[in-house]
């Protein structure tokens, strides 16, 4: 056989797979001197996104840290408060795009977890990629983490989705509210003086910015929603404490499910609906039906 042939056909061979080496990288790609892989962009890193490291992976792909690599979004630097971006705790993209946020909103509306405690940074890093799994799985439905942003037991602020976009977390507020959650379930205990400290810097930090009105409203998200959230003994202290004159300086709406459908909740045992009763929309006893 003519050896030129041979020689063809092992150059043919070795280039082949070559090139299948280099689109089996491009799936999941170790970068040489570093602990981390390049990953799809849409799964949670087990450690921090690395931005200045995006470049060796492929498109769609993102560096993923094994560590966590903390850095500041440098926004209440000067507040004395630093907030850590979404990459250090290594968030995955939203499931779609998110509708911008406005500046000088009216309302800042507080949270609780109702679990998912955390005492020190490293346990708190790990909750918030457990919250955004939680908030964009099938049970919740939502294109990210809810929150604009996390608070820890440690004090730590973590980036939600961030001021720039509308939440998921209070319903017919959304478009017009920062939505703060503390980690832990305050139902029969109060958060950390550490979380409520940076609440409250956080607070502070975002009327500088013009994020918020000066003349904005602090409610607990109970005042919006027929809820026990932020937790009872939560909203007792939020209630005397902590925010002074902002608290409720605008009166809060509650929005039931009935109101989120334009419906009215009727005494159906006294009132009359034009048109059609629908059950299990509204607070309280039976007897409190909404009418749409």
């Amino acid at each position: 056989m003519d050896p030129t042939y041979n020689k063809v056909r092992l150059t043919c061979f070795f280039m082949l797979c070559g090139s299948l080496l280099v689109q089996s990288q491009n799936v999941v790609k170790p970068i040489s001197g570093t602990a981390g892989k390049c990953q799809d962009k849409s799964i949670i890193c087990e450690g921090s996104y690395v931005a200045k490291l995006d470049y060796q992976c492929s498109d769609n792909q993102r560096f993923c840290s094994k560590m966590h690599h903390l850095q500041s979004t440098k926004k209440c630097d000067d507040k004395e408060l630093q907030i850590i971006t979404r990459d250090s705790w290594g968030a995955r993209t939203p499931l779609s795009s998110l509708n911008n946020l406005s500046a000088n909103l009216s309302f800042f509306i507080i949270h609780h977890a109702a679990g998912y405690d955390c005492s020190e940074q490293k346990k708190c890093l790990q909750q918030m990629k457990v919250v955004q799994k939680l908030h964009q799985s099938s049970d919740k439905g939502f294109d990210d983490i809810g929150y604009q942003y996390v608070i820890g037991g440690d004090g730590t602020v973590f980036e939600g989705r961030g001021s720039k976009y509308g939440g998921s977390h209070s319903p017919g507020y959304n478009t017009k509210s920062i939505g703060v959650c503390l980690l832990g379930n305050f139902m029969t205990t109060l958060p950390s003086s550490n979380a409520v400290s940076s609440l409250k810097k956080l607070h502070t930090c975002l009327q500088h910015q013009g994020m918020l009105s000066a003349n904005n409203s602090v409610f607990g998200h109970k005042d919006v929603r027929p809820t026990s959230c932020p937790g009872k003994e939560f909203y007792d202290r939020i209630l005397t404490e902590d925010f002074g004159s902002f608290w409720h300086r605008i009166e809060p709406v509650m929005w039931t499910d009935c109101k989120l459908k334009d419906g009215i909740c009727k005494d159906n045992t006294t009132e009359t609906c034009e048109g059609e009763w629908k059950k299990k929309l509204c607070p309280g006893q039976a007897n409190i039906v909404c009418c749409i």
